[in-house]
């Protein structure tokens, strides 16, 4: 196998934009730990390997993740909001806080053009 490119992801690699192995390769099946190792050697032999996200689209996916998550949050809340509007009754400073922090992210994640500066955020907001 010629090795061209290697995509890290999540739970392993992308090989030559064809097929997936995992990082930890599974010493029962022995064409699949074959091919981790071949990796581990492309690399080694100063194969550089792409990030997981490398696309606009890729970039923009994980902004849409994130922001869904925030969003999520405010939504999960909103009664808490609307119960004190109508009837006075408090929801706390950690909802208030929050609620605050992920309107803040939302416009942080909207700014940012990076996949490194929006990988600082992460995908499960609570």
């Amino acid at each position: 196998m010629d090795i061209t490119s290697v995509r890290y992801t999540t739970n392993g690699y992308v090989v030559n934009n064809q097929f997936f192995i995992p990082n930890d390769s599974n010493k029962e099946i022995d064409q699949q730990d074959f091919y981790y190792k071949k990796i581990v050697e492309w690399i080694a032999a100063g194969g550089i390997v792409a990030p997981e996200f490398t696309t606009s689209q890729d970039i923009d996916n994980l902004r849409q993740s994130l922001i869904a998550s925030r969003k999520k949050y405010l939504l999960e809340t909103d009664f808490r909001v609307l119960r004190f509007i109508d009837e006075g009754t408090d929801y706390g400073n950690e909802i208030k806080s929050k609620r605050i922090e992920a309107r803040q992210e939302i416009n942080a994640i909207e700014a940012a053009t990076t996949f490194a500066e929006i990988n600082l955020f992460t995908v499960d907001f609570k």
